[in-house]
């Protein structure tokens, strides 16, 4: 089973984004690759339960994504990523809390969740 509670998840999370803690952990990688991840319970501190920002790092199952920090220092350089979290909240407000939990819902169905 992949299902994971938040708060250990979280702890991994913390540790993986926290560049000392994610180079002990990947030790070989060093200042290669810099971790995003994601969970299905997340949530943002400070906003509303019913926010739908909260569903910017959901997803199915906990999920870490290793980024290559040389991409992303281009990108950001570039001014490729200051629209994302605008681009993202805009569309997660027009979308709206309960057509995401819907979605969000019916991907879990399709595992039998």
């Amino acid at each position: 089973q992949l299902a994971l509670p938040f708060e250990e998840f979280a702890g991994l999370s913390e540790a993986l984004e926290d560049p000392l803690s994610f180079c002990e952990i990947f030790s070989a990688a060093g200042d290669d690759l810099m971790a995003v991840c994601f969970h299905p319970a997340f949530a943002w501190a400070g906003l509303a339960p019913s926010d739908p920002l909260h569903y910017e790092k959901r997803a199915p199952h906990p999920t870490v994504n290793l980024l290559r920090t040389a991409m992303v220092d281009r990108a950001i350089d570039a001014g490729l990523t200051e629209p994302i979290g605008e681009h993202n909240a805009r569309r997660l407000k027009a979308v709206g809390t309960g057509r995401l939990r819907e979605l969000f819902d019916a991907c879990l169905a399709m595992e039998g969740r």
